[in-house]
């Protein structure tokens, strides 16, 4: 099953190509061996309009978010989501049958218009530039929407993954209750839920520094276990700070260098064990999701994201 769709933005990062480094469309596939191969022609970067080949593990989806006029500068990479009418939401300049053609398509901002909410946009294979209205763009981004989570794909690998953020999840929740937890618990739990097993992928389940090996064992009742022992890990991090009673984040409480969590209304159900790991704000835009963030502990220690304000709460 294929990660990714002919079509699709992806960004190939400095770390795994540098003279490769930059944004491209996909398209097509190569059966490399034991992997997939993803063919990409580049649209950004030093190798702009010419096409490589990239392992799918090496390169991740980009996202397009909403943007105003005023959000948009020469050379973004943006895609046009729907046909308008001429002059629609105060948008001054007409649409013209050519530029029809390019809808779901990606270009590149030329300059913003002389007209309110016009945007002048040139697509590959049209020598024209046309003013298309803002809020028929998208502009292309590598910092992913935390919340905005990418349709899985039904793989075994894939299934793994988003069960174990689930297990993860459900195993600070017993730590809260008890310190001490097993997989054989979150497994209980994983099971009352209907979320299924967690397989191999319960080697990594009490991954970071908070969780301590406590050394002693106790026999899985697990009949895939076949009776071998497991080991009992204690939840040594603070635990004290419950998200559920912060105050909610708004334009008015938030600024650059302001620690905040996910909280209740972070609704992505399969990276819950996000929600109440310390953040910062590095960076107030606007948008849909208008603030940025990074990550101060747990796996995730380090990365960006971006949120809107009903997703966070201030520490």
């Amino acid at each position: 099953m294929k990660q990714y769709n002919v079509g699709d933005v992806v960004f190939i990062s400095e770390k795994t190509n540098p003279a490769w480094a930059g944004l491209g469309t996909v398209k097509g596939f190569e059966p490399w061996v034991s992997v997939e191969g993803v063919a990409v022609k580049m649209l950004t970067g030093l190798m702009t309009g010419k096409e490589g080949s990239f392992n799918a593990n090496d390169i991740s989806l980009a996202q397009f978010i909403p943007v105003t006029r005023e959000e948009l500068k020469a050379y973004d990479v943006v895609r046009l989501t729907r046909v308008a009418k001429s002059y629609e939401n105060g948008w001054e300049n007409s649409w013209v049958s050519d530029m029809t053609n390019h809808v779901g398509k990606v270009g590149i901002v030329y300059g913003v218009g002389d007209g309110k909410k016009d945007v002048n946009v040139s697509f590959s294979g049209d020598k024209s530039t046309w003013g298309y209205p803002d809020f028929c763009l998208e502009k292309l981004t590598t910092e992913v929407p935390l919340a905005a989570v990418k349709t899985p794909v039904s793989t075994p690998i894939v299934a793994s993954r988003a069960r174990l953020s689930e297990a993860r999840a459900i195993a600070l929740e017993l730590a809260r209750k008890n310190p001490l937890v097993n997989a054989d618990l979150v497994q209980t739990e994983l099971t009352k839920r209907g979320l299924g097993r967690l397989g191999n992928a319960a080697g990594n389940l009490f991954y970071g520094k908070n969780w301590k090996n406590t050394n002693t064992t106790v026999q899985s009742t697990q009949g895939s276990a076949r009776g071998r022992r497991i080991i009992v890990w204690e939840y040594t991090g603070d635990l004290s700070t419950s998200v559920t009673k912060s105050v909610q984040v708004t334009p008015q409480n938030v600024k650059v260098g302001t620690r905040v969590a996910l909280g209740p209304g972070y609704k992505c159900t399969s990276d819950q064990s996000s929600v109440g790991v310390p953040l910062v704000v590095t960076e107030i835009r606007q948008g849909l999701y208008p603030v940025r963030v990074r990550f101060e502990d747990g796996p995730k220690k380090g990365s960006y994201g971006l949120c809107s304000y009903a997703e966070l709460v201030l520490l």
